[in-house]
């Protein structure tokens, strides 16, 4: 339903500044950008919910997680037609990568900028954002869950899991990256990720919501 409203661009402006007022006393961190959609909401008479803090997220993909075998996954990645590279094949082999208990898991998807950076942060940094906004990074067992889940992945889209970083057999520490090519191939990736190692405030990033 659509309800129409009374509004006045001055009573609007007097209503971003208070808003912005308030939030800053409370020490929270609002975005801008979603401020203005609210208030072109209100002002066009469309009440609907819009999320104003930073730090909250859309469910980006909920999915069934864990409680499968490094062995299972590969047999059920390699048969659904995904590519899994070598160095996942190495990393999930290590005693840092666990299967983990089944449960169902909502993930959240945010540029690095969205998470509040303006210059390039190091993957320390990225992390620690990631928590000081209340939600998790991903466990072991979901970059290759979730590769399965997104069956239907835009051509030319890829992302990272934000994860505690698995050392592969040169030392060299990963996180997945879930990927389908230009060409359409859908990858099972892994890449660097040294924590003081920096981050493009584009790179995509994914990590579990907050219950």
């Amino acid at each position: 339903m659509t309800f129409k409203t009374n509004v006045t661009d001055d009573q609007l402006g007097a209503y971003y500044r208070k808003t912005a007022a308030i939030a800053d006393r409370l020490g929270k961190s609002l975005d801008p950008a979603k401020i203005m959609t609210a208030l072109q909401r209100i002002h066009d008479g469309e009440l609907g919910p819009v999320v104003l803090r930073a730090g909250e997220f859309p469910v980006y993909l909920e999915c069934d997680v864990g409680g499968a075998s490094y062995q299972a996954l590969l047999a059920e990645l390699e048969s659904a037609g995904f590519f899994v590279s070598d160095w996942v094949k190495d990393i999930m082999k290590k005693p840092a990568w666990k299967p983990g208990e089944k449960e169902m898991v909502k993930f959240g998807r945010a540029k690095v900028s969205e998470l509040g950076f303006t210059k390039n942060p190091t993957t320390r940094e990225i992390w620690a954002r990631i928590r000081e906004l209340g939600h998790s990074l991903c466990e072991p067992c979901d970059g290759p869950a979730i590769r399965l889940a997104l069956k239907d992945q835009p051509r030319g889209d890829y992302f990272w899991t934000a994860m505690e970083q698995i050392t592969d057999s040169r030392g060299d520490p990963y996180v997945f990256c879930v990927e389908r090519s230009g060409g359409g191939v859908r990858w099972l990736g892994a890449g660097w990720a040294y924590l003081d190692g920096g981050w493009g405030l584009g790179c995509g990033i994914v990590f579990r919501l907050c219950k």
